[in-house]
C-alpha cells in the first residue's frame, strides 16, 4: 500500500473536518478571507500549493482544530468515547483529585 503523503493527508482531514462541521468551500473561504479558486489548488492532491501562515490558522480556527492537526504533526483527533475509555483504563494510575476533575 502507498504511503499516504502530507498533501494527501492535509486534504483528507480538511474534508473530513469540513464534514463534520457542515461547513462548504464557500462559507469556509469567505470565513478565512480566502479565494475560493486558492482554495480550490489547496484541495487538490495533486497540486503542491498549501495554505502559508494566517491563512492556515484561520482554517484551523474555524475547523476547530489546530494548524498541527491539519499538517499532520498531530494524530488524529479522538471522539469523546474513545476519551472515556482512555481515561477509564488509566483510572487505576488516577488520583483521586484527577479522577473527580
Amino acid at each position: 500500500m502507498p504511503r499516504t503523503t502530507e498533501k494527501e493527508e492535509f486534504v483528507r482531514r480538511m474534508k473530513e473536518l469540513m464534514k463534520q462541521h457542515n461547513c462548504n468551500q464557500k462559507t469556509l473561504c469567505k470565513a478565512c478571507d480566502i479565494k475560493e479558486s486558492t482554495f480550490s489548488y489547496y484541495m487538490k492532491e495533486s497540486d503542491p500549493r498549501m495554505p502559508k501562515g494566517g491563512a492556515l490558522a484561520n482554517i484551523a480556527t474555524e475547523l476547530h482544530t489546530t494548524v498541527d492537526y491539519l499538517l499532520g504533526a498531530q494524530p488524529r483527533k479522538m471522539q469523546f468515547n474513545e476519551l472515556k475509555v482512555l481515561l477509564a483504563d488509566s483510572s487505576m494510575d488516577m488520583t483521586r483529585a484527577q479522577i473527580t476533575e
